[in-house]
């Protein structure tokens, strides 16, 4: 998989993001999703795909039974601090 191969390329941000809708959108693939949107926000906090990620899992999430999405299984995600621009 190319995300694989490139682990450090400029578009693996916008690959992750866009791998994490098209999950969201397939049955039975929403913890997926919102899995890879946690590693867009974990791994590029302070990137405008950060903040997309983290307004898409946010109307998945309350698309789906007004829950938030699960945290991932294998790592607890902190949430990077709030910052004023």
């Amino acid at each position: 998989m190319v995300l694989e191969k490139y682990p450090d390329n400029n578009k693996t941000a916008d690959a992750l993001l866009y791998k994490g809708r098209a999950l969201v959108k397939m049955p039975g693939h929403k913890t997926e999703g919102g899995n890879e949107f946690m590693e867009v926000i974990r791994r590029y906090p302070k990137s405008d795909q950060a903040t997309q990620a983290c307004t898409t899992a946010g109307r998945s999430a309350w698309a789906a039974e007004r829950r938030p999405p699960p945290p991932l299984e294998t790592q607890e995600v902190k949430m990077p601090p709030l910052y004023h621009r």
